[in-house]
């Protein structure tokens, strides 16, 4: 909530830039310029023109805080997928460790949403039909928090596609749904092509629905220990 100003200056990321897809990507994440700062004097003001998103998010990690949970910076990061208040030393722990997908809000964020929220309609006897809608709201609510990245857009999609087709009772078909979403996607924002969240989330899908039609088409009713292979594969 505050602005640290400092005097640089800037290079605009244009069509001519010399890393092209750095500066589409920049653009796309609303960032237009870059600067380099080597000495500063760095003067504090306060922001007042918040948005409530910000101010939403602000309040819980200082909640956190002042509550003295443990790793409050680490279940913000995970919560929101905002790793900028992490320290460096906890980002390379997580990459040293192959766990650093689980700061980039994705299928796995989603899916603990989905079930916590499903029971407790479901405890609450909401008609299924009802449930869809609460739970669709809810799940483009927490994509505005989360800055509508493009894994949390695939999985919340994807879960409302599963769940509407239940609704349905017609068959779900995760490729044409992860195809549809990635489409509405880039209608909405082309240049999300150009993001190595959007290329790594849906290539990862891909991937496995591939590898799970090989295990339905060559591995299922071969032997006995087909779902030990399936595994070894993945």
């Amino acid at each position: 909530g505050k602005f640290l100003s400092v005097k640089t200056n800037l290079n605009c990321f244009t069509l001519q830039s010399e890393d092209l897809s750095y500066a589409l990507y920049s653009i796309n994440r609303n960032v237009v310029a870059s600067g380099l700062v080597m000495h500063y004097d760095i003067d504090i003001s306060e922001n007042e023109k918040l948005s409530f998103k910000d101010k939403v998010r602000q309040s819980v990690f200082e909640s956190l805080n002042k509550n003295n949970v443990k790793h409050a910076d680490i279940g913000y990061a995970m919560l929101f997928g905002d790793t900028s208040v992490l320290d460096a030393n906890v980002k390379s722990d997580f990459q040293s460790t192959g766990i650093a997908h689980l700061l980039a809000v994705s299928g796995l964020h989603v899916s603990i949403i989905v079930l916590v929220i499903n029971f407790i309609l479901h405890k609450s006897k909401v008609k299924f039909k009802h449930n869809l809608l609460i739970l669709t709201i809810i799940l483009m609510i927490y994509c505005y928090f989360c800055d509508f990245s493009a894994s949390v857009i695939r999985a919340s999609l994807m879960a409302v596609f599963a769940l509407y087709a239940k609704i349905r009772g017609k068959c779900y078909d995760n490729l044409s749904a992860l195809s549809l979403v990635a489409i509405a996607i880039l209608l909405v924002n082309p240049l999300e092509m150009f993001n190595i969240s959007f290329i790594l989330s849906f290539f990862a899908v891909l991937s496995i629905i591939v590898s799970e039609f090989i295990y339905d088409k060559i591995f299922c009713n071969v032997t006995e220990c087909s779902d030990v292979v399936f595994a070894i594969m993945i």
